[in-house]
């Protein structure tokens, strides 16, 4: 919600639920029209959040001063074995979501051929974007830059463009967060009604729609994660202490 209020401004608790339970009805609904059309949602969104990631790069290395790949002892903040354990975290984060390829494997044509083809590929362009992203980001501002930061676009995009770069960026992260929001709905969905058809979930799960959607599983997933959003904006007015 922070992306979303670069935009609208500050929001009151009530009117961020309320957001988000739009956002999760929305997203929910177009799994429940069916794999379908939840997969192709899922490719534009991707196709939307992809092209800046690409076209974002060539911009940076316009910038780009190799001198900001020398040594700073201040990218260990005078502990390596801890940087390098976050650094191997975020490394491993790229991975998570893999097994999103696999859990519909009984909606996906010749599964045998374009699952292990989903993988590799999906590996491979994600490994050329995040290589290509962080050698530009390097590029522009340097380690010294990023270890203070938690938002390294904003910092490269603003250093470029100036302030008005944020609602920029608020946009690409508003569109990744929905776009994994589809993704893992969609996986969430399929991974309980595998469950029913391996006989370890209850048959509630495996009734579907017209459209083969698992809808019982989608609007218990979906009903599951309302109490989570309102228990972090209720922890959210609680002062800080």
């Amino acid at each position: 919600m922070l992306n979303l209020r670069t935009i609208t401004g500050p929001l009151s608790s009530v009117s961020i639920i309320l957001i988000e339970c739009g956002i999760l009805l929305a997203v929910t609904l177009a799994n429940i029209v069916g794999v379908k059309f939840s997969g192709k949602l899922e490719t534009v969104l991707a196709a939307i959040k992809i092209v800046p990631l690409l076209i974002l790069p060539i911009i940076f290395f316009m910038f780009f001063d190799p001198s900001h790949f020398k040594f700073s002892s201040a990218v260990f903040n005078g502990d390596a074995i801890l940087s390098i354990s976050q650094t191997a975290l975020l490394t491993f984060w790229g991975f998570i979501g893999l097994e999103s390829a696999t859990t519909p494997a009984e909606r996906v044509s010749d599964p045998k051929k374009t699952i292990p083809r989903a993988i590799i590929i999906g590996t491979a362009c994600v490994a050329f974007v995040y290589i290509i992203n962080t050698v530009s980001i390097i590029g522009v501002v340097g380690f010294s830059s990023l270890a203070n930061s938690s938002a390294p676009y904003a910092v490269v995009i603003e250093k470029i463009f100036g302030n008005f770069s944020a609602i920029g960026i608020s946009i690409m992260a508003i569109i990744v967060c929905v776009g994994t929001l589809n993704a893992w709905t969609l996986t969430g969905s399929q991974i309980a009604y595998g469950a029913y058809n391996d006989g370890l979930f209850p048959r509630l799960f495996g009734k579907t729609n017209k459209a083969g959607a698992p809808i019982t599983a989608l609007v218990i997933s979906a009903v599951g994660m309302l109490p989570f959003m309102i228990i972090e904006q209720m922890d959210c007015w609680r002062p800080l202490t």
